[in-house]
């Protein structure tokens, strides 16, 4: 089986200097503005687009429009960025591999084989490591990502759809949604071990934590409930379930606007959530069959990958509006990545 795959400081708010440090350290050897050459900058970063029957597509966000299209391994279900390597790992599901792209010359430099079934990536830059779950084999994968081979594999439950990091310097967590247990299993990133296991709701897709500093949140979309279960991160359990879209599939997160974007395939939408009340704000109605969402912050834009339109709506997340121009794909995509470093 297969997954379904603001101006000032209000209360609650954080100040301009805890805002600029959701964005990373990274961006600070990023170009402020796109180079000559077609590099991403911090006002274009560059969209990578996994598709489900075709190429990975690279995409120039400003001009909206596909640049290159990198032939990786079959059935791509899942993409993630390492800017500090400049790297992008893209995972084949009917391959059982990973695709290593060297993303300054846009091309593959490795071919990384894994568990069964690779569906999701995520990229732990402190410990050099990169997380895959996989979905028929019932394991994450690690790779080293200094020397693009597996150092660990660790057993999880039944079928694991997505992983994230928590990507707080003082935390050391891997989450893991099991959807056919209905939990998460917690991975503690130093040791490769699964320290505990989350109920969460009905057939979880997807999880994601909130890099806003104070919030200590994970955010699990669950498609068999239609609802986000949010886990505090201190404690390990979920703290407040939130009703969405139907069959939501994926979670991203506007760390400078406080919101929580959530892509439900069944109703064609994306749900906006406020962070700090834990309350959908807004309902935007995007293309057909979203899977998969990205935020860039610094723009205020969140990129919405459509598998049956094969298409990427734009949604501007000052006003939570879709832009009239959509971005074409040509291979059922399914996931998307932004990386504020990468080559057009």
């Amino acid at each position: 089986m297969k997954k379904i795959r603001r101006g000032g400081t209000a209360p609650g708010r954080l100040p301009a200097v805890a805002l600029g440090a959701v964005c990373g350290a990274v961006l600070a050897s990023v170009p402020a503005a796109a180079a000559p050459g077609g590099h991403g900058s911090i006002s274009s970063p560059v969209l990578y687009v996994a598709q489900q029957t075709g190429p990975l597509l690279v995409v120039d966000t400003r001009e909206k429009a596909v640049t290159r299209a990198i032939p990786v391994g079959s059935g791509t279900d899942g993409v993630a960025v390492d800017e500090f390597r400049h790297r992008v790992y893209a995972a084949n599901n009917t391959d059982n591999t990973v695709s290593v792209i060297d993303n300054v010359v846009n091309r593959v430099v490795a071919t990384v084989p894994v568990g069964e079934g690779p569906n999701t990536v995520a990229v732990d830059s402190r410990h050099h490591s990169v997380y895959v779950s996989n979905f028929r084999s019932n394991n994450v994968s690690v790779i080293n990502s200094l020397n693009n081979r597996v150092s660990a594999t660790i057993p999880v439950e039944a079928m694991p759809t997505s992983v994230a990091i928590d990507p707080h310097l003082h935390r050391h967590e891997a989450f893991v949604t099991n959807q056919g247990t209905g939990r998460v299993s917690v991975i503690d990133t130093r040791t490769k071990t699964v320290t505990r296991t989350i109920p969460v709701g009905a057939r979880p897709n997807a999880v994601a934590v909130d890099p806003a500093p104070l919030h200590h949140t994970a955010y699990v979309a669950n498609g068999g409930s239609a609802s986000v279960s949010v886990i505090d991160t201190d404690t390990d359990t979920v703290s407040t379930t939130i009703p969405v879209g139907g069959a939501p599939t994926s979670v991203a997160f506007d760390g400078l606007r406080h919101k929580a974007y959530v892509t439900s395939v069944a109703t064609n939408s994306v749900s906006v959530i406020d962070t700090d009340t834990k309350a959908v704000t807004a309902t935007v109605r995007v293309g057909s069959g979203p899977l998969s969402v990205a935020v860039d912050p610094l723009n205020a834009k969140a990129y919405v990958a459509n598998k049956n339109s094969n298409d990427v709506s734009v949604i501007d997340t000052r006003t939570d509006t879709v832009e009239p121009a959509t971005i074409p794909a040509s291979a059922q995509p399914v996931t998307v990545a932004l990386s504020y470093g990468g080559r057009l």
